[in-house]
């Protein structure tokens, strides 16, 4: 059965983010993450094997009312999935600024003069992450 393209578009997209956050998933449970401000341990082996069992299920699955739906797979270039991932970032990083916190309370002016200069330099290294990826 093939959907109307507005049900296909909004079954195609979501299917996507299933399976990037099963992506995820699966990396965590057996490589775990480890950035500058957290980390995430990875699964004992048993549970890493269990867990890409199951995303491995999940995704045939996909795969499957992928096919019986006729939806094409999408072949998303790089420097999109970067820029879509950028422009998500920006908003996390424009929203640490001070002016934002002050929801939670005064900031005081020392953390303002610390935080607001940091922030400002994220986020010119956001446009030069998303400029990089772009560049052809």
């Amino acid at each position: 059965m093939k959907p109307e393209p507005n049900h296909a578009r909004a079954i195609r997209s979501r299917l996507a983010h299933i399976d990037r956050t099963l992506t995820l998933i699966e990396r965590i449970a057996i490589e775990g993450e480890r950035g500058v401000i957290h980390e995430t341990t990875p699964l004992p082996p048993e549970q890493a094997r269990d867990v890409a069992a199951a995303v491995a299920e999940a995704r045939r699955r996909i795969e499957s009312l992928r096919h019986v739906l006729g939806l094409a797979r999408d072949v998303l270039p790089g420097e999109q999935a970067i820029g879509g991932l950028c422009a998500f970032l920006w908003e996390a990083v424009v929203e640490t600024h001070a002016k934002y916190l002050d929801g939670y309370g005064r900031v005081p002016d020392e953390l303002r003069d610390i935080l607001d200069p940091a922030v400002d330099e994220l986020e010119g290294i956001l446009d030069r992450v998303h400029d990089a990826a772009r560049r052809r």
